[in-house]
């Protein structure tokens, strides 16, 4: 059986703190997307839910208000663009995105990593 990749449901645009690339748009997404065949990929910037505390530097401006900003996320035939994001967990376990914002996003990421459990600042 051949193995096909065909999604990826984590991809950071510009809004990101770690992108550095201000050119990383939902249509420079749907581009390297679609050149590199896939099927569906999922915007997942970073963000920490301002109505959860504690935050961290790290998060800071990464509001709900500027991941929307995206929104409406272009639109190709044949391809499906996801509106998600990738929350975290502080080092007391708290999950940095509330139940008010579940329905919000098509997608949510939340890597539970060692490196993800650092103290807020």
């Amino acid at each position: 059986m051949k193995f096909i990749i065909d999604h990826d449901l984590h991809v950071h645009t510009h809004l990101s703190p770690c992108s550095g690339d201000p050119t990383q748009t939902p249509e420079r997404v749907i581009a390297d997307a679609g050149a590199a065949g896939l099927k569906t990929v999922c915007i997942t910037d970073h963000y920490w839910d301002e109505l959860v505390s504690p935050g961290w530097d790290f998060y800071g401006g990464q509001t709900y208000e500027r991941l929307s900003s995206l929104l409406p996320l272009p639109k190709k035939e044949e391809f499906e663009l996801l509106f998600g994001c990738e929350a975290d967990v502080s080092h007391d376990r708290v999950i940095g995105i509330s139940p008010a914002r579940y329905d919000a996003f098509d997608f949510i990421s939340i890597p539970l990593t060692a490196s993800s459990r650092r103290k807020p600042s």
